[in-house]
């Protein structure tokens, strides 16, 4: 059966909240994300901070884009620790030839999401490593800062970057980005389904997306009375 996206042309739907792309192209993303990459560059242990769905994990995926080239990047969740962080493991696990060799290699980047789950042991361990110099810079990942263990949180100080609801237009513009530009959905339809889903970039996405499979089984534009019956229901 055919999808509503592939009926539009797509082969993938626009849509997804696996990762919410285009967010680079939002100004106030695009602004937090240039000043995540100068603080890495000076080596800082930084904090990205928000609720689920504003786009902390597609922050992630950019700033392991921008750096993957030099192979110095180490991506780790803390919800998969069972036990204490084994730093030692995961500096000489990066690579086939790191692990053969058990290389520790210096000037790493280390990004710990959910790193509100990490233990004061695994906190006071990261920054020794810091301070020896196995890590350039850190990035803590997490829904509030509050939550994270010491001494890492006094260390992040003012290296605080919040992912921050979306603004009208840019709720707009990231809608029309994903959809290409096709005249399908209007700005006002947009502007309800963003206010019903509480300017959450993933829930709007998912929201837009819900309209669309509704109205574009019969009709070439979103229709009215989708968007009310949507808005309607609590999210």
């Amino acid at each position: 059966m055919t999808t509503w996206f592939h009926h539009l042309g797509f082969k993938e739907n626009p849509l997804t909240t696996k990762v919410i792309e285009n967010l680079e192209k939002i100004e106030s993303y695009n602004e937090v994300i240039k000043r995540i990459t100068a603080s890495i560059t000076q080596g800082k242990v930084i904090a990205i901070e928000g609720e689920y769905g504003t786009g902390k994990t597609s922050i992630i995926h950019k700033i392991i884009q921008i750096y993957k080239g030099d192979k110095k990047v180490i991506y780790y969740n803390t919800a998969r620790a069972e036990e204490n962080l084994d730093l030692d493991k995961l500096i000489t696990h990066r690579s086939f030839w790191t692990k053969l060799f058990k290389i520790k290699s210096k000037n790493l980047l280390l990004i710990l999401d959910e790193a509100e789950l990490m233990t004061e042991r695994d906190a006071k361990g990261i920054l020794d490593y810091y301070t020896k110099g196995y890590f350039h810079s850190v990035v803590l990942v997490g829904k509030s800062t509050k939550l994270f263990a010491e001494p890492l949180r006094s260390e992040i100080k003012s290296y605080l970057f919040k992912t921050d609801v979306l603004t009208e237009q840019e709720a707009i513009k990231l809608i029309q980005l994903r959809l290409r530009g096709l005249d399908i959905i209007s700005e006002s339809q947009i502007l309800k389904l963003y206010e019903h889903a509480r300017k959450n970039p993933r829930k709007l996405l998912m929201t837009v997306e819900e309209a669309c499979k509704q109205s574009l089984k019969k009709e070439n534009k979103v229709q009215d009375k989708d968007i009310q019956m949507i808005t309607q229901r609590a999210f």
